[in-house]
């Protein structure tokens, strides 16, 4: 039996719309910096996102002694989730002074990250559910639908699903016999964020060509090496630049709290953002920070609110 969420645990698209007005509206006579009155938490930092209702939050299931067929559901429900938040990563290269030149070369960057969700994000899309989303995340990493990455240096996990990693692999190993070994080696220790000089060697992998590649790094362990991905030190690095303008945003206003609208309009209002960042969403930069707990959000009686929880970047 599914454990339905409550009505507002998740605001449907229609209902943040109505709580949402102009930037101009909201900002007529609340000054940016106000303490805002908290109406609820029950919102959903992805629920304006076109899309959203059709994840079917609520048809997960939550009881302890699930039959396969139950999980299943869950497990694909999740799937979509992580599909969904992939999809909004970048917004439309539309901005009207935008040169053709530079929409080139911001597309040709995007094009050159791997296609990556932050753990963290489920946990702001399945609000309070951590232990639920690792369980269901591992399992489909043991059934081989995705694989789980540690930043070597910073403390994020990434998912990226397994036919795209297949994908990148081919594409820069630029050899089908290496591709296949080391898909080969993944899929056989499907938990692997680690791996011994001895386990490639076994699968008949030189670890040299997979750091040049991308794929591999040094690990503080002797003869041991780090999975990573192509790109992904850099992809991090716009990410964190993104989390850090909108940190800054909301700190230096008197209460350490924004309505979204006034935050879109600031980090937004410099094109020069746009650019540096290569267009990452907004509300995408946001999740991450949420899934954190970096950042709160919540409902106001002049709209929806980020707010500083304390905790550090």
């Amino acid at each position: 039996m599914a454990i339905g969420f409550s009505a507002n645990k998740f605001e449907s698209p229609t209902k943040a719309k109505k709580t949402s007005n102009s930037p101009r509206k909201q900002t007529q006579n609340v000054p940016t910096g106000e303490q805002y009155h908290i109406l609820d938490y029950s919102v959903n930092i992805f629920s304006p996102i076109p899309g959203f209702e059709s994840l079917n939050l609520n048809d997960l299931y939550f009881e302890s002694n699930l039959e396969d067929d139950d999980d299943d559901r869950n497990l694909e429900i999740l799937m979509g989730c992580i599909e969904f938040v992939m999809k909004i990563k970048f917004d439309f290269l539309s901005k009207p002074k935008l040169s053709s030149k530079t929409k080139a070369k911001l597309s040709a960057l995007r094009s050159s990250y791997p296609d990556v969700v932050a753990l963290d994000q489920l946990y702001a899309i399945l609000p309070n559910m951590e232990t639920f989303v690792d369980s269901r995340v591992e399992k489909l990493a043991i059934m081989g639908r995705l694989k789980l990455i540690s930043h070597p240096q910073e403390n994020v996990r990434y998912i990226i699903l397994t036919e795209d990693l297949r994908s990148l692999i081919a594409q820069h190993t630029k050899s089908d016999q290496i591709s296949s070994r080391f898909m080969n080696l993944l899929q056989n220790y499907p938990n692997v964020e680690a791996i011994p000089a001895t386990l490639l060697s076994k699968h008949g992998l030189n670890p040299r060509i997979l750091i040049d590649s991308g794929f591999l790094t040094f690990s503080p362990i002797n003869e041991w090496f780090t999975l990573t991905l192509p790109n992904l030190g850099p992809f991090w690095r716009l990410v964190k630049g993104s989390n850090m303008v909108i940190y800054k945003i909301i700190k230096t206003t008197k209460f350490e709290q924004i309505l979204e609208d006034d935050l879109r309009m600031k980090y937004e209002a410099n094109q020069s953002n746009f650019v540096k960042y290569n267009g990452l969403n907004m509300i995408w930069s946001l999740s991450l920070m949420t899934g954190r707990g970096i950042v709160e959000c919540f409902n106001s009686p002049t709209g929806r609110v980020y707010k500083l929880t304390g905790k550090k970047m």
